[in-house]
């Protein structure tokens, strides 16, 4: 995850993909501070994991070590309040 040619950058947002296999999609974002970002929503479901940083999703905090699990198409909405390191899978969750 330290190569930087590894990472895509796209409106902001850097990502890593890390695994693909079907509808499920794996990969670490970089946010910086006081970025905001909307994931769409997946029929899948979304879990993101804070690796480092402080994150507001969808109003609520969350810092560092933190994790939450969100149903299928519920809206995603981010707002790093410090630079922020996330592990975010999509696609595996029942409807």
């Amino acid at each position: 995850t330290r190569d930087a040619a590894l990472w895509q950058s796209m409106d902001g947002v850097e990502s890593l993909p890390l695994h693909s296999f079907g509808s499920e999609r794996v990969a670490m974002l970089r946010l910086a501070a006081a970025q905001q970002h909307c994931l769409e929503s997946d029929p899948g479901g979304i879990e993101i994991f804070v690796v480092d940083g402080r994150l507001r999703c969808n109003e609520q905090l969350l810092p560092a070590d933190s994790w939450l699990r969100l149903p299928a198409h519920e809206p995603v909405d981010l707002l790093a309040e410090s630079a922020s390191l996330l592990w975010l899978k999509r696609g595996h969750l029942p409807g």
